[in-house]
């Protein structure tokens, strides 16, 4: 099975860091290169996911939360791979159960 090449990165204080792309069903990622201000620890979780940009974007963005002390601390934004429409037509068609082969 071929492995996605979606691009993960994190933003704060003005900085954009890489991210480890997180294993099937975490609810973290690390991010290489930045330590929490609060707590010092690398993991972040996304909360409040939007589409970002223009129509049809390939963008995810939500919150970047540290996983260890919940403090909201950058953004996190995922560029989506391989989208076939742009992510919002691409929600709409696998809502509605159509297969595309």
């Amino acid at each position: 099975m071929s492995r996605r090449k979606d691009r993960m990165t994190f933003e704060t204080g003005g900085r954009v860091y890489p991210m480890r792309p997180p294993f099937e069903g975490a609810d973290h990622a690390v991010v290489e290169g930045w330590t929490c201000p609060t707590c010092g620890g690398n993991k972040v979780a996304g909360a409040g996911r939007t589409i970002e940009g223009p129509h049809p974007s390939d963008t995810y963005r939500a919150d970047g939360g540290c996983a260890s002390c919940r403090k909201v601390v950058g953004v996190l934004r995922v560029k989506v791979a391989g989208t076939l429409f742009g992510l919002e037509e691409d929600e709409r068609v696998a809502s509605m159960g159509v297969r595309i082969y």
